[in-house]
């Protein structure tokens, strides 16, 4: 039974009743037909409900201000006159339906057709987690890839009286410290390696040196796989999201010579510190007499100043940046994705 929307704004806050439970924005990659699944759970397996309401929006934006945008009109579309449908039933955009469930099946399977590089919101009775069971997913596209909504809501009103889904930590937000911490845990081999590398060798001994030649090489070709067969590709296609050919291609050789270019003055400047740091004598010219008497008795040889910490803070800076980033991008999947 679908409940009236009600809008009320309290000065010191309050509750609403609204029409949906859940609200979630989704963007389509590729055109094809999305496959929803609403699954029995239970001892005794039974859906939560024999049916559902649910409104399907057209979204500008697979973000917060796109699903927020088309609430409005979402709220209009469930309290008019709903299309009820049976499962295996086509769904259309910019429409409310009553789901009716197949109550002979242990799962109901609707469609919904989707153009490529499309965003649509979902604006449903219940939570998505009320019917996942077996499946992985309760959205896949015509590959069988699993679907998860980029942003999702909850209505406010303690009128559905549901405090035990999984989908309401999708809008929690209390939980940053976790994903502080999992990128410093993340950063934390490396520092380890380094200090246990630097302790524990001696780097004026010969078998040091051999070994520092082959890892570095291992690096060397571990960093430029990981760059070719992951970064790269990966990189093009997230660039690609959400714009037209021409300004993708104009966003990745952008990026791509900012990072060449960004690496070429890293150097240069490793190497103006370089020189100016191991740059000898003040250079005031020395006296004839001091020049002979240097020339009959040569000094003994100052030490030579090791310059290698000038190497060495760019690519501990940089390594421990790559390593944050990795950690929130760790943290924000682990947080986010079911």
């Amino acid at each position: 039974m679908l409940r009236p929307c009600i809008f009320l704004s309290l000065l010191l806050g309050g509750n609403a009743s609204c029409s949906w439970e859940w609200a979630g924005v989704y963007h389509a990659h590729e055109g094809g037909m999305l496959t929803w699944t609403f699954e029995k759970k239970g001892t005794a397996p039974q859906y939560a409900d024999p049916g559902m309401a649910v409104a399907l929006r057209s979204a500008s934006a697979a973000t917060d201000a796109g699903l927020t945008a088309v609430k409005s009109a979402a709220e209009t579309d469930l309290n008019g006159t709903l299309t009820t449908v049976q499962s295996g039933a086509v769904l259309s955009l910019n429409a409310a339906y009553q789901l009716q469930f197949d109550a002979d099946s242990w799962i109901s399977i609707f469609k919904i057709p989707v153009a490529a590089e499309s965003n649509f919101a979902v604006f449903a009775e219940h939570f998505p987690s009320e019917f996942k069971n077996l499946m992985p997913s309760v959205m896949r596209n015509d590959h069988g890839e699993s679907m998860s909504a980029s942003h999702t809501a909850a209505c406010d009103s303690d009128e559905h009286g549901h405090d035990d889904h999984d989908d309401h930590a999708e809008t929690s937000t209390d939980r940053i410290g976790e994903v502080i911490a999992g990128s410093l845990l993340t950063a934390l081999p490396t520092l380890v390696g380094i200090v246990l590398l630097v302790v524990s060798c001696n780097p004026t001994t010969t078998s040091f040196k051999t070994a520092l030649h082959f890892s570095n090489s291992l690096a060397a070709g571990i960093l430029l796989a990981a760059a070719v067969f992951l970064f790269l590709p990966e990189a093009q296609h997230m660039l690609a999201v959400g714009k037209t050919e021409p300004e993708a291609a104009a966003a990745w050789g952008s990026t791509i010579v900012a990072g060449w270019l960004l690496g070429a003055i890293s150097h240069l400047a490793g190497d103006v510190v370089k020189n100016k740091c191991g740059a000898e004598g003040s250079g005031e010219q020395k006296d004839d007499v001091v020049a002979a008497n240097e020339a009959e008795n040569p000094p003994a040889p100052a030490p030579a100043k090791n310059m290698m910490w000038v190497l060495g803070i760019p690519i501990f800076c940089g390594d421990f940046c790559c390593n944050i980033a990795d950690g929130f991008v760790l943290g924000t999947a682990f947080r986010a994705c079911s």
